[in-house]
């Protein structure tokens, strides 16, 4: 599933497996960021996604289950100028890939994001 807002010059590519949380996250970085949100919920569908548009930002949860993790996405975002931040209810040293990056913890608040999202 994915969903969009209405047009921003700050698009953001969130990443999470989670609906319920991704529902209430996108509409809170909506209202406190001006984000135009796209929400994926598996890394095939955050590929896709990354197929049709550019994302200025991007919200990535570290473990989507499955064996599946947003490392590699981050990268390839982060190459094509996006800034990449994870959130995780792991600890940071039990995913390789993820030390380059700000990482937040779950739950958080959008005020934890505004350090790395602010423009």
């Amino acid at each position: 599933m994915t969903t969009s807002s209405t047009s921003s010059k700050y698009k953001l590519l969130y990443v999470e497996d989670e609906v319920i949380i991704s529902l209430e996250t996108a509409e809170t970085l909506r209202e406190t960021f001006g984000f135009d949100v796209t929400l994926a919920h598996t890394l095939d569908a955050a590929k896709r996604q990354m197929a049709k548009q550019h994302f200025t930002h991007a919200l990535l949860d570290v473990n989507l289950g499955r064996g599946e993790t947003t490392t590699e996405l981050a990268q390839k975002l982060s190459e094509d100028g996006a800034t990449v931040v994870f959130c995780t209810g792991y600890s940071r040293g039990e995913f390789d890939g993820i030390t380059h990056y700000p990482v937040v913890e779950k739950p958080f608040r959008a005020e934890e994001l505004a350090p790395h999202f602010g423009h």
